[in-house]
């Protein structure tokens, strides 16, 4: 199965050659670049806290000359499906000639329910069950999931921290050298 990237970060380029010739000062860059990343793992692995099979979320950084980048990314298809919508459709029956919906009243419109709310991460959803006898169908309607766009909402909250944090472990890292202290 092909990785779905879900967010890549082209966080910052360094001028190494011009500005600064110090090997320390790009290891504290590269180190909190990696704490970013992992730390946007971490949002993204809360945003499925309450799912039952997990999809794993993986951290893949990056470094060419003086461009630093990462990606954060799942080949999970579900996590997809959840994060951009699906369109309405019918669900039919594979391998038998019906579908069984045990302890489920069947209304006109029969649907499903999600387990998460639009707009809210890790957030259960309302749910009202009417629970009768089985019901046979060959078919079911689906209504589609409403788009939850994780990474968007991931990205709103952590972008405006980005700069600022590579600042601090800049300075920090210039702070040290100036001092003569070494890690």
């Amino acid at each position: 199965m092909p990785q779905r990237t879900l967010i890549t970060f082209k966080p910052i380029r360094v001028p190494l050659a011009r500005t600064v010739n110090d090997q320390e000062l790009y290891d504290a860059l590269i180190a909190e670049v990696n704490s970013f990343a992992k730390d946007l793992k971490a949002d993204f692995e809360e945003t499925t806290s309450k799912w039952k099979k997990k999809p794993k979320f993986a951290v893949e950084p990056k470094t060419q000359g003086n461009k630093v980048t990462f990606k954060v990314y799942t080949n999970s298809l579900i996590y997809f499906m959840v994060s951009s919508g699906t369109k309405r459709h019918k669900i039919y029956a594979r391998r038998a000639k019906a579908l069984k919906l045990a302890g489920v009243k069947r209304s006109r419109s029969f649907s499903l329910e999600t387990w998460t709310r639009v707009g809210l991460v890790n957030v259960p959803s309302v749910t009202t069950r009417h629970f009768t006898s089985q019901t046979f169908s060959k078919y079911v309607k689906h209504p589609g999931i409403k788009k939850r766009d994780y990474p968007a909402k991931i990205m709103r909250v952590r972008k405006p921290t980005f700069s600022p944090r590579m600042h601090k472990a800049i300075t920090a890292a210039i702070l040290r050298k100036k001092a003569g202290i070494r890690r």
